[in-house]
């Protein structure tokens, strides 16, 4: 019977063999891990080269920015200055008037002149004194203001002050020889054109408006039909020749009352007065511009006289 100590002892063989390393695999073991601590390094050297650049650069812009600030600070009290010297007294730079042109609806048209009534409002904050304001007028063969084409029309002075809010509607006239409807068909509005006021908001400061031609409405005719009690009113519409659109007309009968009527219509009729035979005498005829805005309107003939 073994002992005890034959019992626990094993053979070797039984345990496994250990594999213990020659002096030829360490030493290639050794090789391999110096080569990959050389890959690293080399992966990790651009970013060495890479990041003072990255750092330069961000200093080179904080220095541009920098750079550009200052001149930037001294433009803008410049403008301030410049903005003081165009205020009214005790009024803050930035509390500004606005003086804008809201409409221009022509009266009256012939070939070199124009009668027209406007609208001025100031929406800015301040008082504005209009004697600094000039108001110039120009015939022009679009609606787009150009100085060096545009023929001048006329200048209109103020000499009243208007009030945050508050607005001024008059009636002008413009007028040059120089300029027919037919090759300058528009007038433009300019306030402030020697632009001597400072205000918030520069850009309403122009408006046009297109000049109805003389013959627009023609052939205005009133005529009498004694057997049936009526009147009839007779015209012809001659926009087609200025490219101005068909959007039908508005005829005043004095005493008769006011009718509207769609596009190519040429003619209404107008029942005399059933109770004393009274008769309609003429009649005035105005094309639609737009919405309830017309072009100057044109008389008929009269009957009565």
């Amino acid at each position: 019977m073994p002992s005890c100590r034959e019992r626990n002892r094993r053979p070797a063989a039984q345990i496994g063999p250990v594999a213990i390393p020659s002096v030829s695999t360490i030493d290639r073991i050794h090789r391999e891990r110096q080569a990959s601590a050389t890959h690293s390094a080399a992966k990790l050297a651009p970013m060495r080269s890479i990041l003072p650049a990255l750092f330069g650069a961000a200093v080179l812009v904080t220095l541009a920015i920098a750079a550009l600030a200052a001149p930037r600070q001294a433009s803008t009290q410049a403008g301030a200055e410049l903005t003081n010297q165009y205020l009214l007294p005790g009024v803050s730079r930035d509390v500004l008037p606005d003086v804008g042109i809201e409409f221009i609806d022509i009266t009256a048209s012939s070939g070199t002149e124009a009668t027209f009534r406007y609208r001025i409002r100031n929406v800015g904050d301040a008082q504005a004194d209009l004697s600094r304001f000039t108001l110039q007028a120009w015939f022009s063969s679009d609606a787009a203001l150009q100085k060096g084409l545009d023929q001048p029309a006329g200048v209109i002075g103020f000499t009243i002050s208007l009030a945050a809010g508050a607005t001024l509607e008059a009636e002008s006239s413009a007028q040059n020889g120089d300029a027919p409807i037919e090759t300058h068909p528009y007038l433009i509005l300019e306030l402030d054109s020697a632009g001597a006021v400072v205000e918030s908001n520069p850009f309403n400061n122009v408006l046009a408006a297109r000049r109805p031609p003389a013959d627009l409405v023609a052939d205005a005719t009133i005529t009498w039909d004694m057997a049936n009690h009526r009147a009839t009113v007779f015209w012809s519409f001659r926009g087609s020749l200025y490219g101005i659109p068909d959007r039908g007309f508005r005829i005043e009968t004095p005493g008769f009352g006011v009718q509207t009527v769609p596009p190519g219509a040429r003619d209404i009729t107008v029942p005399f007065n059933p109770v004393t035979s009274e008769r309609p005498c003429f009649a005035r005829i105005a094309a639609i511009l737009e919405g309830d805005r017309t072009w100057p309107a044109v008389e008929t003939n009269n009957l009565c006289d």
